[in-house]
């Protein structure tokens, strides 16, 4: 299966949940408003592979599907498909549940060094990783219908200073929108992703 049929199938399944307006809970006391919008990754990839096991048209590929740790290693890869792929995921969200927009939330793609928990740390262990299967990396972007902040600077720099600064090419960018989300301030999910090709 190609990266842009995961992609589609992720955003298509990550819909179909926010209508069931899932609750996330807050860390100190009480529930964000319902929606898929403001829960955390793994929440996200679970709410997506469970959906998916359960699509008879789907579960034969996603069976085995889930984080598996990194070989010889006990870091965690996000996003497993045997024999398949490796992918880690991370959140793009530059407004928080209240409407404010989020502290340093382009740091968490941006980070440019190994061993950091951000997208371009999570790029830089996928190519050092002992994994043979094929590599990628998908963000789960959150913005409003209209959104109020173009994230297309922080895609492109993401793309810039992985192939200028670490010299890794990544294949064209694969974009998938769904609209009408439950929440009031996460409106649209963009599923983004490419796939790591290797160094140059």
């Amino acid at each position: 299966m190609e990266l842009v049929e995961i992609i589609t199938d992720i955003a298509d399944a990550l819909k179909a949940v926010d209508q069931e307006r899932p609750s996330e809970k807050k860390q100190k006391e009480g529930y964000f408003m319902p929606g898929i919008g403001p829960h955390n990754e793994d929440h996200l990839r679970d709410f997506a592979i469970k959906h998916l096991k359960e699509d008879p048209d789907k579960k034969h590929y996603y069976l085995n599907a889930g984080p598996k740790n990194y070989p010889g290693n006990s870091q965690e890869c996000d996003l497993v498909i045997p024999g398949e792929w490796a992918i880690e995921l991370k959140l793009l969200r530059p407004y928080g549940d209240n409407g404010n927009e989020a502290d340093h939330w382009s740091n968490k793609i941006l980070h440019p060094y190994y061993g950091n928990k951000s997208s371009m740390g999570d790029v830089l262990k996928l190519i050092g990783s002992g994994f043979s299967e094929r590599k990628a990396i998908i963000l789960f972007g959150f913005e409003h219908s209209d959104p109020k902040i173009d994230i297309e600077m922080v895609l492109r720099s993401f793309e810039i200073i992985l192939l200028e600064v670490h010299g890794i090419r990544l294949s064209s960018r694969i974009n998938i929108k769904r609209e009408g989300l439950v929440h009031p301030v996460f409106q649209s999910l963009r599923v983004i992703g490419w796939e790591i090709i290797g160094k140059k």
